[in-house]
């Protein structure tokens, strides 16, 4: 493509019409002007990205600097093909750019994705810690990384990005739950027939937290469970049939299950669990959870 003037309305046309394409059209500043729907869905990039900074969004961080020195060069017809690493729906993967500049002045550059090859970036099957900053505004920046207790080079991204191949946090991540008002909290999560995940989050200051990741078979987890569930029992002094309300929530029951299993009304069940929560002093079964995984939090004395 030429570098004289060029009717820009044209180019998205044709691009647009091109719909087995996969391109992406940026301005200067490198701002998604058009991409065309063979890209969005082959990446997995929602619609609303359109306008947003590109290299920010979908680069990894520890090529968004490299990215961005290829695509001033392709600006001016300098580089004509790159890699680079993106963030795709289904992770991080490699990706090969053909780079056309398009208008005059630097006025855009027009990528075509000539390859796209997923790297080897998968969750992390081992035992492992980290700690991340920028809780509150969503960044997740990893700054540390322990794996079997052995420190290992984190580089530069997000926990999500880097530990795990994804775009945005975990669905059932607990950072999400761990602020200033809340310490500590803690999932888990199947990873396979016979196994779990518990995920542990502490607040490290008032915008970081240490995560622990840690593998246990179903006998190992229903011992941690009956262990803690007991030792819970007696310091909140639950009578018989609290402790069989907090066995069955634990067991992820709702209240309609345990009424049954029982033999007593809901609104019973109700009073019961009402019970539970201010004895051991949590306000919700979440907290519940993170009370049986954290032997150190601190309860409300009974009365």
């Amino acid at each position: 493509m030429g570098s004289h003037s060029i009717d820009w309305s044209a180019v998205a046309f044709l691009v647009a019409e091109q719909a087995s394409l996969p391109a992406l059209l940026l301005n200067a500043q490198g701002e998604v002007l058009l991409m065309s729907p063979v890209l969005e869905q082959g990446l997995g990039w929602p619609r609303d990205s359109i306008g947003s900074v590109w290299v920010d969004r979908f680069v990894v961080a520890s090529a968004a600097s490299t990215t961005r020195w290829l695509l001033h060069r392709a600006l001016v017809g300098a580089v004509r093909d790159f890699e680079t690493e993106v963030l795709t729906a289904e992770g991080i993967a490699r990706a090969r750019f053909s780079a056309r500049p398009v208008g005059e002045d630097d006025r855009g550059v027009l990528l075509v994705l000539e390859r796209l090859v997923a790297t080897a970036c998968k969750a992390a099957d081992a035992d492992h810690d980290y700690e991340v900053q920028g809780i509150a505004s969503g960044s997740y920046g990893l700054r540390n990384v322990w794996k079997l207790g052995v420190a290992v080079e984190p580089g530069h991204g997000t926990c999500f990005e880097k530990l795990h191949g994804r775009t945005a946090p975990c669905d059932k991540c607990p950072l999400k739950q761990t602020d200033s008002t809340q310490r500590s909290s803690a999932v888990v999560s199947a990873h396979s027939e016979h196994s779990y995940v518990l995920t542990t989050a502490t607040a490290l200051g008032e915008d970081g937290a240490r995560v622990s990741v840690r593998h246990l078979s179903r006998a190992s987890l229903g011992s941690v469970m009956l262990s803690r569930l007991d030792e819970l029992v007696a310091r909140g002094k639950l009578t018989t049939r609290e402790r069989a309300v907090f066995c069955h929530l634990m067991e992820g029951r709702d209240i309609e299950d345990i009424a049954n299993a029982l033999g007593i009304g809901a609104r019973t069940v109700k009073f019961h669990i009402g019970n539970v929560l201010q004895k051991l002093g949590a306000d919700s079964r979440h907290d519940l959870l993170r009370l049986v995984f954290w032997p150190d939090t601190q309860m409300a004395k009974s009365p």
